[in-house]
């Protein structure tokens, strides 16, 4: 009687290890290097901005804005919203 007759799970495991993990290893290895050609290629090269601003409200809830969205005029804080990242 072998290993894999006495129930040991030495030599049985063996199997299963071959057809799932590795194959699951090979893909977790593969599938990166596949990918880091179209990493490499060079970005557009956009302008720097001449100014960054930031604008910090203290006491000023993150949802008032929005909630009084309509009541706001043309420009300032409006214009903030909709142009400006926020």
């Amino acid at each position: 009687m072998d290993a894999a007759e006495s129930g040991t799970g030495e030599l049985t495991a063996w199997p299963a290890f071959r057809r799932i993990v590795l194959p699951t290893l090979a893909a977790c290895f593969t599938l990166p290097a596949l990918a880091l050609p179209s990493l490499a290629a060079p970005l557009p090269t956009r302008e720097k901005p001449k100014l960054v601003l930031q604008i910090t409200v203290d006491q000023f809830r993150g949802d008032l804005p929005r909630r009084y969205f309509d009541r706001l005029g043309k420009g300032g804080l409006r214009y903030l919203l909709e142009e400006g990242i926020h």
